[in-house]
C-alpha cells in the first residue's frame, strides 16, 4: 500500500474526529474523551493492520509527538486538557512528521483566531481584564491546522 493509499485510508476517521470534535467544542466548550481516545486506539489499530510492527511504532510516536507538541500550551493553561487529547489522536492517525506540522500551524491558527477575538472586543469596549480572562474554543484552530498540513506540506498526511 502507497503513502498515498494509507492517508486515504486515515482520511474518514481524521474528517469525522476534527468535525465532531468543533461541534462538541464549539456547542459544549469541551471535547467528551471517547472521541480523542477512540481515534487514538482506531490510529494504533489501523496502522498496526496497514504496517504491522512498523505502522504500529508510526502511529505511537505520532501519539507521543502529538500530546507533546501541546502539553506546554496546557501546563501554562493556555489550553485544556481535551485540546491535547484531540492532538495526540490527530498525532495517532497522522504519525509523528505530519503531527509536528500539524501542531505548528494550529498554534498559528489560534494565535490568528485570539488576536481577531481581542481586537473585535477593543473595538467593542470590552474591559481590559475581562479580555484577559476570555478563552475560546480551539478545537476549529486544529482542525485549520490539519488542513494546512495537508495542504502546505510537502510529504502530505501520512508517510512511514
Amino acid at each position: 500500500m502507497t503513502d498515498t493509499q494509507r492517508g486515504l485510508v486515515v482520511l474518514l476517521p481524521l474528517v469525522l474526529l476534527l468535525g465532531l470534535s468543533c461541534i462538541s467544542d464549539l456547542r459544549d466548550r469541551r471535547i467528551p474523551n471517547v472521541l480523542p481516545i477512540g481515534a487514538m486506539l482506531l490510529g494504533i489499530t489501523l496502522h498496526g493492520l496497514l504496517a504491522g510492527l512498523q505502522g504500529t511504532l508510526f502511529s505511537a510516536s505520532g501519539l507521543l509527538a502529538g500530546l507533546l507538541v501541546m502539553l506546554p500550551f496546557w501546563l501554562l493553561k493556555g489550553l485544556g486538557a481535551g485540546d491535547v487529547k484531540l492532538m495526540g489522536a490527530i498525532g495517532s492517525l497522522l504519525g509523528p512528521g505530519a503531527v509536528l506540522w500539524a501542531g505548528l500551524y494550529s498554534l498559528a491558527a489560534g494565535g490568528i483566531v485570539a488576536v481577531l477575538i481581542l481586537l473585535f472586543r477593543r473595538i467593542r469596549g470590552d474591559a481590559l481584564d475581562t479580555i484577559r480572562k476570555s478563552r475560546f474554543s480551539f478545537a476549529p484552530a486544529i482542525a485549520l491546522g490539519v488542513i494546512g498540513c495537508a495542504l502546505l506540506t510537502p510529504e502530505g498526511l501520512v508517510r512511514y
